[in-house]
């Protein structure tokens, strides 16, 4: 991830990012919470709201527990792009995310007092005021569950992108061959035109027939008759 995503990877680095600038948390190894155990929890938010970063997400959670990383899902959109449509995404807008807590009662004192709650504090402050808290703890989950999941959804994409792109090539190869097969009849045609040879597909006679030589006099009748 890059630091325009603010704390928004999943490795074991912990602090948010913000303009690039590392703002590393301080790291209390006298601290029985420190580095984070098996005792950790991660809670889970099915809906980001619009232009809510990590930094503001973990401002506004950072009262109910100690918080150690945050991922957010950035949401995927698709732009006409001459004729084809590009899927981009955008960092300013997150679909869903998941926060991990050093302490997983924290998580789920987080998940029961707040899912379903609106956001709420000061209104000329906190944008997301009247915006509703979708959260839910997720038991016996860990953040290496979280990489282990994106993993194996970044192959699951590269394997599609590959195969759309062995699709479009022969799509453009069948497209070059029609295109090479109407160059050499045209060729062709224009060959036989300018050597006086017809193009369609009966031979016309090289000379008129006189409907009126096909007539046979009644006197030559008779003489053959005879």
């Amino acid at each position: 991830m890059t630091g325009t995503d603010y704390n928004n990877d999943l490795s074991q680095t912990t602090g948010d990012v913000v303009n690039g600038q590392q703002n590393a948390m301080p790291q209390d190894k006298s601290s029985t919470n420190w580095p984070p155990s098996d005792n950790s929890g991660v809670i889970y938010i099915s809906r980001i709201p619009p232009k809510m970063n990590p930094s503001k997400l973990r401002s506004l959670l950072t009262a109910f527990g100690k918080i150690n990383r945050i991922y957010l899902m950035p949401t995927k959109y698709t732009k006409k792009v001459g004729r084809n449509l590009v899927s981009k995404r955008r960092i300013d807008l997150f679909s869903q995310g998941w926060v991990e807590f050093y302490d997983k009662r924290d998580a789920k004192a987080v998940a029961n007092q707040l899912n379903a709650t609106i956001i709420g504090g000061k209104k000329r402050k906190n944008k997301w005021h009247d915006d509703m808290w979708t959260i839910k703890y997720l038991p016996k989950f860990k953040w290496r569950h979280l990489q282990e999941y994106m993993h194996s959804n970044k192959e699951r994409d590269k394997a599609d992108i590959q195969q759309r792109i062995i699709s479009l090539k022969r799509e453009n190869a069948h497209y070059l061959e029609q295109l090479e097969a109407e160059k050499r009849i045209i060729k062709i045609g224009e060959k036989r035109r300018k050597n006086n040879k017809d193009f369609s597909f009966g031979v016309k006679p090289k000379h008129k027939v006189n409907p009126t030589n096909t007539s046979v006099s009644s006197k030559l009748l008779q003489v053959i008759a005879s």
